[in-house]
């Protein structure tokens, strides 16, 4: 064998390594974890898996809340919106959640909503 063919056996031998390494690698399991998060009285919540949480509107204000739960970025979160009605309003997920927000509809829907920075679950 000549030094060139001998490259290109151990060129493609490391890219073959560097392709199984990469079929055969697993993302580490996240510890469930139940997490949630007030903005005055509402509250929002995530479930331990993840796949679902609530909204609740608290506050007796006239004013409705809503949260967003979504997989990040440029993704479509998924909104529920609880207008004080007793008891609170649940979602599930199709995918589970890695960030969730909580947002007041201020002023009876005449003003901008106040909402929670994005929280990562």
């Amino acid at each position: 064998m000549n030094t060139g063919t001998i490259r290109r056996l151990a060129i493609g031998a490391a890219a073959l390594l560097a392709v199984s390494t990469l079929l055969t690698a697993t993302a580490p399991v996240a510890s469930a974890h139940y997490n949630y998060a007030y903005q005055g009285k509402d509250f929002i919540s995530v479930s331990e898996t993840h796949t679902s949480g609530s909204v609740c509107d608290r506050e007796v204000d006239g004013n409705a809340v809503y949260a967003m739960w979504t997989q990040g970025p440029n993704r479509k979160p998924v909104v529920e919106w609880d207008g004080g009605d007793r008891g609170c309003d649940t979602a599930q997920f199709p995918v589970g959640a890695i960030y969730m927000m909580l947002c007041e509809n201020t002023n009876h829907g005449t003003g901008p909503d106040t909402c929670t920075d994005w929280i990562r679950v």
